[in-house]
């Protein structure tokens, strides 16, 4: 996750985990994330890589459960109420946005005798064909993992399993591996309506994996409070008198002053070098006769499933 160093100053309790899935959580599975609060609003991005295999869904869904309720962050995204924040260390679901994204290795419901219906119906595109028969639609619609998670509208080829370094399906190999929808995003909030999915896609560019990359782009708009207040606020965690005066030094006047609104957080596909980027502006509020800040972060990310 990138973000400017102008934002950085606002982005608090930063905090990362990881946990391992399979037999006696020390397998090969398993998933890292980073969390953040940013203006009194909790982000969580959750990388997964759950189990494989078609005849493997029920441990899938059992990975699923153990990363939402085993991984554990120091920092608690209860930022207003002090009583939650000593209850417990925070954990996925407790956050206001998710992004759980990776090679979650759902398949697709069909055997082998299906296998030249499946390329059939990708050499025609017609994928809604296909996504019936997907195992992690089934589990979403039985409850089984992922409840009130969100996806879009899948639009794109089955991203496993090719033949690295070409835009082939393996065939031939012995296995006939079955295409599927391993890689995949999904998300969760709690006030849905601040989220807009901008697109969802595969990209072919990336040709050294058996797996094709999936790109998300996501505009988020959360509510920004005073940020004199928000100064305030900080100044009173802060333990230290050095490290007062070097947040206090993070402020300028004009921060100190202003009030915005809100803030726009664009998750945007990049190529692994490209940095990200923020446009600010500034805009008049006739209603209240003051100037109102509107900040738009641009964070740039692209997943690889290898």
């Amino acid at each position: 996750v990138f973000v400017r160093k102008d934002i950085y100053k606002f982005v608090l309790d930063i905090d990362k985990a990881s946990i391992g899935c399979g037999t006696g959580g020390v397998g090969n599975k398993g998933a890292v994330a980073i969390r953040y609060n940013l203006f009194g609003s909790s982000f969580c991005f959750v990388n997964a890589h759950l189990a494989a295999h078609r005849e493997n869904n029920s441990q899938r869904n059992s990975d699923y459960h153990r990363i939402i309720s085993k991984m554990q962050f120091r920092y608690s995204p209860f930022t207003s109420n002090a009583e939650k924040t000593s209850q417990r260390a925070a954990r996925v679901l407790d956050h206001d946005y998710i992004f759980f994204l990776g090679d979650l290795n759902f398949r697709l419901n069909l055997n082998d005798e299906k296998l030249w219906m499946v390329y059939s119906n990708i050499s025609r595109k017609e994928w809604g064909n296909l996504i019936k028969y997907d195992q992690l639609n089934a589990a979403r619609e039985e409850g089984a993992c992922f409840t009130d998670f969100e996806e879009a509208i899948i639009s794109f080829p089955p991203t496993f399993k090719y033949m690295p370094k070409t835009d082939d399906y393996a065939t031939g190999d012995g296995k006939n591996r079955m295409p599927a929808w391993c890689d995949r995003i999904l998300w969760k909030a709690t006030e849905k309506h601040r989220v807009e999915q901008c697109f969802y896609k595969s990209t072919s560019d990336v040709v050294n994996s058996d797996h094709k990359p999936v790109t998300g782009s996501f505009s988020v708009l959360i509510p920004v409070p005073n940020l004199k207040n928000e100064a305030a606020t900080q100044i009173k965690r802060l333990s230290s008198i050095s490290a007062l005066n070097k947040r206090l030094e993070c402020y300028n006047e004009e921060d100190m002053n202003g009030s915005f609104s809100s803030i726009e957080v664009v998750a945007a596909p990049s190529s692994p070098q490209s940095d990200s980027t923020m446009r600010a502006s500034k805009e008049r509020n006739n209603l209240f006769g003051k100037v109102i800040g509107r900040k738009s972060l641009s964070l740039h990310k692209q997943v690889y499933s290898m």
